[in-house]
């Protein structure tokens, strides 16, 4: 399979075998024998593999389902089991195998059968009951018992009351209910659960006397009916935390009746005073004092003058204390802060009534009321004037168990003890994200209790968890998260303790609502236990049969019946797990009867050839067995019955067409692995056939070859597989994807013919091969293009082969030619730098100290463009010669030279010794093209040979004409060129040239400065005005510091003299070209990120250049809150300033530093990111436009 076809490197390169297939071992050779090729024995080539297969396919042909030689090896190997198979899947080519389908580990062999899963979440995991199973009597014993109690009525109230109720039944366990999330509503279970524990509060919510309305009344949006209906819903909500059996309460009523949306995260604080504020409103409506000293208290604010003790006192209503958590350890400290005594002086003055005038004055806060369940907010929200945004602070506080406060009136101090009953935490250390978890004391049995969310767990001995946080004794615990505690004085804590008997009503439909769940639950565990015992019922029946040898699975011997079953329904039924188009119901064990019809051949009788692979046989006692379970087949196909004579037959047929092509093809590939020898006997005649196309046939064919052995599973008996259906040379040819015709080109050598239909020249493309090879080619393509070995090439590309070459050579000579005529044109078309060597010495000297800058003497500028395709075109054979030289883009409008300004300050800065007289240039030269864009210094001498080829216009020299002339002849697939020297002879070009005259450098014609500062301003105008332009980004690395305004500057001045895209890499500023070796000591290399280049414009704030940058470099840690800019050695604070009113402008650089954060100061933006994308950008609004607000 690696023959060569010739004696050149070219024939072996080209007839070489992609893929030599040996079916021996082959051993490395030695280092000795690691140029030697070792003799290839014949049974080794492709072609005898390939007939090998052909030999097989005769003997597969009495055999097309390959039943029977998979039945005569099956008995002479081990059989599979189910212990071979534990970590194995089941063996596709095995028919006989029945493991590895599932068992053990998918369906109902999983740990949590599907089956199971399709019954839904349990519904019981959701109770908090003793005995689920007597639940359902006693609820239903206990609302008979309430329908027969006695009511009253309210007096002014349509309100109905039970004289004496039933006593509840204690369904529950101890522990208390949750509240379910909305979505973000944590902060509104917090509160509530710190509200239902209080018993004042909850028996003044029962004894509210609700109103009663008709369904006609309900759907007007009246605010008194709405104020109603939030009662209701609340008075449900707390009778369901005291006697439902849910484990987790739903609050949707009642937070829809308040308009807040589920999505929005709300300050806990706020919703407390809001809804207090709503509730307290309700109740004097009705005229009930239930909450007006509950939660409410006085303080004054009072200002005492230092000179003549004159008392100032304010007096307001105090419902919350606010401490400061920064500079105070525990909440006493900060509370005796939050009243301790401020001296007003200096700027800070109080304006005295007394005295008429301003004096020294001193301020404290003095509680005069206290309430009796008092509201402490730990300010932990401030807001960073660095990133103008609101930050947590997270210094940890003690929260103490007890305080004591002063509640003096005149002041005469009375001192009030409270004691802890509930703390609010906001976990996160975002302010515009988290989530909300409170701690809340029952006041009966004085335990502790987390609430989070529909989870609820003990806190076991507050002090005992204290102590793990280092707080002292007497302390709840010390914590960086508390947000709001609430206290209660003591003595009114040990006074209250029962909450009351909520409303009938809300118990009614409470305990109606818990009758239904219990329900449900108990339909839930009958649906279970069937399920259950159907899963167990398959897995007694799988071991029944495939393991414990009750039955035998398979066939013991060839004599003894079998069965056919589908592999993929024996999967389903081992799994229990029903087919994807299966029309039982999900929580069934699969349970379908046996399916043939979709493997039967076109007789719809007997088992298709081809779809043996997707078959299993089971013997006669296993199949009765599963048939006992899931009823007949709807097609049996058993030993008897599955062969079917029309498919064998029509197989044979196919075979023998097919086959008869497949030998031809066989033998023109050994004909070809003969070649090498044929072709050192030299033998006469023959025929001329592709190189290219030759190895295109050994490719195929052994691609062919490998892809048979891929299938059966051995190289070595490519047509036959131990276990299964083999895959034969047939099967795999007649395969569309694997057709040799239709890889081939027909014409066979098309690749050696040219455009004319002729033999093509080049004769590395083709060998020459026997007829008899050829004659098979012939037959097997009969479209192929014939050369006979004495077909001569053709004539009309010889041709024109020797006359390009020639025309090459011409114009070869006429460039050598050209950089002959003067040694300065050879040193232009070898420099790199656009000056002469003798001016890079004008960087540190005056040109009057400079060797060969003399008085008068002359140099020339030049298009640096044009230059560069002049280069170009010497460098290749192959690119047109350049038009002539115009240099009209160094002229302005009036005729005269304009340069870029850092050219031009080659020839005028002061310090090289030279000036410009009566001229003052503007300083600010942003945004003019470096001269390495525009211009070129060449000597006179190189000027007067460039304008002798390039700058006459009328006459034509002798060089120029006969370079025209070899240009004319060329072949028109090189280039067209005569139009550009045509265009090119139509203007003759400028003629600018400067000289040194004593003290400065005379220009001809004169420099245009007027029209050079007006360009100088337009450009700093576009370069400050910039749209979707480039701004530089460097990102520093750890411990890198930001460069100076020194070097910045000089960075920034650097690229306002380079190409903003780089593009040129050839080409250096005009500081770096050409510069002499000093004998300095070098310096390492400033290291530097490769900047990032931002698409920005003048108007983008900070903010926006920020968040393009994090879209840039697509990392969540540099969100911009963590991104620190700095520009022109200072750092860019005021993220709401505009690119242009902090003066960057295009092209310039600034350096990013990437600070340290954490992943919860990030989600505000993810969210601002996502509001830029949408083109929304939200507000907070808190509960603007909620029912707390009407």
């Amino acid at each position: 399979a690696g023959a060569h076809l010739g004696c050149e490197a070219g024939a072996e390169a080209g007839l070489r075998s992609s893929s030599s297939v040996a079916l021996a071992p082959e051993t490395m050779p030695s280092t000795r024998q690691s140029n030697r090729k070792r003799k290839r024995d014949p049974s080794e080539t492709a072609a005898a593999q390939l007939r090998q297969c052909l030999a097989e396919n005769a003997r597969l042909r009495k055999d097309p389902y390959g039943i029977e030689t998979a039945m005569g090896s099956v008995f002479k190997r081990p059989h599979c089991s189910r212990s071979s198979h534990a970590r194995k899947k089941n063996c596709a080519n095995d028919i006989f195998c029945l493991y590895g389908l599932g068992e053990g580990k998918e369906g109902v062999w999983h740990r949590n059968p599907p089956q199971i899963q399709a019954l839904g979440p349990d519904p019981r995991l959701g109770l908090r009951i003793v005995d689920p199973r007597n639940a359902v009597v006693e609820l239903r014993s206990f609302l008979s018992a309430l329908d027969d109690t006695p009511m009253i009525l309210v007096p002014n109230s349509a309100k109905q009351i039970v004289v004496s109720p039933p006593q509840t039944p204690q369904l529950r366990s101890l522990r208390p209910a949750g509240l379910t999330n909305l979505g973000a509503t944590c902060y509104v279970s917090s509160l509530l659960q710190g509200l239902f524990h209080n018993p004042v509060f909850r028996r003044a919510v029962y004894s509210y006397p609700v109103q009663e309305f008709t369904d006609v009344e309900m759907a007007k949006d009246d605010e008194y009916i709405r104020e109603e209906r939030i009662m209701v819903a609340l008075q449900n909500l707390f009778c369901a935390l005291d006697v439902s059996v849910n484990s987790a309460c739903d609050p949707t009523q009642l937070v829809e009746l308040l308009g807040i949306k589920h999505s929005e995260q709300q300050d806990a604080q706020e919703f407390n005073i809001l809804f207090l504020a709503k509730l307290e409103r309700v109740f004097k409506r009705r005229s009930i004092e239930a909450l007006s000293h509950l939660f409410s208290g006085r303080q004054a604010y009072v200002t005492e003058c230092q000179s003549c003790r004159k008392l100032s006192c304010r007096e307001e209503t105090m419902d919350k204390i606010e401490i400061n958590v920064q500079g105070c350890s525990s909440v006493a400290d900060a509370i005796d802060a939050y009243c301790a005594t401020e001296l007003l002086h200096g700027d800070n003055q109080y304006f005295c009534e007394g005295c008429k005038a301003k004096r020294d004055a001193s301020r404290s806060i003095q509680l005069r009321q206290l309430p009796r369940v008092l509201n402490v907010q730990l300010l932990r929200y401030v807001y960073d004037r660095k990133t103008f945004t609101r930050k947590k602070l997270k210094d940890r506080i003690q929260l103490d168990e007890t305080i004591q406060l002063n509640g003096s009136t005149k002041r005469v101090p009375q001192l009030v003890d409270y004691r802890l009953v509930a703390v609010l935490y906001h976990r996160g250390a975002s302010a515009y994200g988290g989530h909300y978890v409170a701690e809340v004391r029952d006041w009966a049995s004085s335990k502790w209790w987390v609430f989070d969310d529909e989870s609820v767990t003990p806190l076991e001995g507050g002090q005992k968890d204290a102590a793990k946080d280092d707080a002292p004794p007497g302390c709840h615990k010390c914590s960086s998260d508390a947000y709001m505690l609430i206290y209660a004085q003591s003595a009114y804590l040990a006074e209250v303790h029962e909450a009351g008997h909520a409303p009938m009503s809300a118990l009614r439909t409470v305990l109606e609502e818990d009758i239904r769940e219990l329900d449900l639950c108990e339909a839930y565990a009958r649906r279970l236990e069937d399920v259950t015992h159907a899963v167990q019922q398959r897995k007694d029946l799988y071991e029944t049969i495939f393991s414990n040898g009750a039955v035998p699975p398979t066939p013991q011997s060839p004599q003894e019946d079998f069965h056919f079953v589908r592999t993929a329904w024996l999967k389903n039924f081992v799994t229990g797990t029903p087919a994807e188009d299966s029309k039982e119901p999900a929580p069934t064990v699969f349970s379908g009867r046996i399916s043939n019809a979709s493997v039967l051949c076109p007789h719809q009788m007997h088992l298709h050839p081809m779809k043996t692979p997707e078959m299993k046989v089971v013997s006669a006692a296993a199949f009765d067995a599963i048939v006992k379970v899931v009823g007949p087949p709807d097609f049996d196909l058993c030993n008897a019955t599955y062969r079917c004579r029309e498919c064998i037959q029509g197989l044979e047929r196919e075979n023998s067409d097919e086959e008869k092509g497949q030998r031809r093809l066989i033998r023109v590939l050994g004909l070809l692995e003969q070649l090498e020898t044929s072709r050192k006997e030299e033998s006469p005649g023959g025929f001329f056939l592709s190189r290219a196309w030759a190895a295109k046939f050994k490719q195929s064919m052994d691609s062919l070859l490998r892809q048979v052995a891929k299938q059966n599973g051995t190289l070595s008996k490519a047509g036959s597989a131990e276990n299964g259906k083999q895959s034969t040379l047939t099967d795999i040819w007649t395969n569309p994807s694997s057709r040799i015709e239709e890889k081939l080109d027909v014409k066979v050598n098309s690749a050696i013919s040219c455009e004319h239909g002729n033999l093509t020249t080049s004769r590395s493309r083709y060998i020459r091969v026997s007829g008899e090879l050829w004659t098979e080619i012939k037959a097997a393509f009969p479209e192929a293009m014939e050369f006979p070995s004495c077909t001569a090439e053709c004539s009309i590309c010889s041709e024109k082969e020797s006359r390009h070459t020639l025309d090459k050579q011409s114009g070869r000579e006429a460039r050598v030619a050209e950089l002959s005529s003067h040694r300065d044109v050879k040193q232009l078309r070898q420099r790199k730098q656009q000056l002469p060597s003798i001016f890079v010495q004008l960087e540190d000297h005056s040109p009057s100290e400079v060797d060969g800058i003399n008085d008068g003497e002359v140099f020339y500028l030049v298009e640096r463009k044009w230059v560069h395709l002049w280069r170009t075109y010497h460098a290749s054979q192959t690119e047109p010669r350049p038009r002539n030289i115009l240099n009209e883009k160094l002229l302005c409008e009036h005729g005269k030279v304009i340069l870029s300004q850092a050219m031009l300050d080659l020839f005028t800065k002061p310090q090289r010794g030279v000036h410009l007289e009566s001229i003052e240039l503007r300083s600010d030269t942003s945004g003019i093209a470096s001269a390495v864009e525009d211009v070129e210094i060449v000597t006179s001498a190189c000027w007067r040979e460039l304008r002798r080829m390039y700058g006459t216009s009328s006459e034509d020299d002798a060089s120029s004409k006969a370079f025209r002339d070899v240009v004319e002849v060329i072949d028109e697939d090189v280039i067209e060129i005569c139009d550009l020297e045509q265009q090119g002879h139509q203007s003759a070009a400028a003629q600018i040239s400067l000289s040194w005259a004593v003290d400065h450098w005379d220009f001809k014609p004169e420099l245009c400065f007027a029209c050079m500062d007006k360009a100088r301003q337009r450009q700093a105008e576009e370069r400050s005005n910039f749209i979707d332009q480039h701004v530089r980004i460097i990102q520093l690395k750890d411990g890198e510091d930001a460069p100076s305004g020194d070097t910045a500057e000089a960075t920034r001045s650097s690229a306002e003299t380079q190409p903003c895209n780089g593009n040129d890499a050839a080409v250096d500023s005009l500081q770096s070209l050409g510069k002499p070796r000093r004998n300095k000591p070098r310096r390492r290399r400033r290291w530097q990120s490769k900047p990032m280049l931002i698409l920005a414009s003048h108007t983008d704030t900070l903010m926006q250049l920020k968040l393009k940058i994090w879209e840039e470099i697509s990392d969540d840690n540099a969100s911009p809150n963590r991104q620190e800019l700095n520009f022109g050695g200072k750092v860019l604070l005021d993220n709401e300033v505009t690119l242009r009113q902090a003066g960057i402008k295009a092209n310039d650089t600034l350096y990013l530093r990437i600070q340290e954060g954490t992943e919860e100061n990030d989600c505000m933006w993810f969210t601002v990111l996502a509001e830029e994308e949408s083109g929304e950008v939200s507000t907070e609004v808190g509960f603007k436009g909620t029912f707390l607000h009407s």
